[in-house]
């Protein structure tokens, strides 16, 4: 094994590596910010903007992450006229691929809060958006962490893909590199710890705080 072709080549990678921590980041939040409205429309008992949302959902995600980059990249310059850069389209399609996954994760959290608990604080004097703030949402969050890490573990790993369309992730810098020192074992070896050392490490915390989180439920279920 030849490690020098790597640190030789380690600013390169570098700089790859934080566009992919800025896509998961961007990814991650964007998701969050468009998938919320969608599960409470979800969550609606109103027909229209319920089934409307699970059209929405269902679409996105029955549809392949590629398929969505390169509909992007290439089909929206055509609609708005206007060239679409590699990054942003990347961007937007990873997006669109989160909201889907996101939503679901949101409305679980939603319907994970059990409705006593709403009544006693409404019983209790706090206004709707009291009991929002001090009661639905903090269990909400609490119930979605375990999720949301899985989801940045598979958003993670997803942002790879981009490198179809040219953007220079961590995934495409190696693949530049491979090309022209010819070292693949070395190379993606390197790749692959990258990837893995970080998404075994959330998936474990993950796993923990989905424990806590059942092992707290119990509890309080008094079981």
């Amino acid at each position: 094994m030849d490690v020098s072709v790597i640190l030789d080549n380690l600013p390169f990678l570098l700089e790859g590596f934080k566009t992919t921590l800025e896509l998961t980041v961007l990814t991650l939040c964007g998701g969050l910010f468009f998938g919320a409205p969608l599960a409470f429309a979800r969550s609606a008992q109103a027909a229209l903007p319920r089934y409307f949302s699970l059209a929405i959902i269902e679409t996105i995600r029955g549809t392949p992450i590629l398929m969505l980059i390169f509909w992007i990249y290439f089909l929206l310059p055509r609609l708005v006229g206007v060239a679409v850069p590699a990054y942003a389209a990347g961007l937007i399609a990873l997006i669109v691929f989160n909201t889907a996954y996101s939503a679901e994760i949101v409305r679980a959290g939603i319907q994970s809060v059990e409705l006593s608990n709403i009544d006693a604080a409404r019983a209790g004097g706090l206004s709707w958006f009291q009991t929002a703030r001090y009661i639905i949402m903090p269990q909400v969050l609490s119930n979605m962490t375990p999720a949301l890490l899985s989801q940045g573990v598979m958003v993670y790993k997803t942002t790879s893909l981009i490198y179809v369309i040219g953007v220079v992730d961590f995934f495409r810098a190696a693949t530049i590199i491979d090309n022209r020192e010819f070292k693949s074992v070395e190379i993606f070896t390197f790749v692959a710890l990258v990837y893995f050392i970080p998404c075994a490490v959330i998936s474990r915390i993950s796993r923990k705080a989905e424990m806590k989180r059942a092992y707290g439920f119990q509890v309080g279920r008094g079981v």
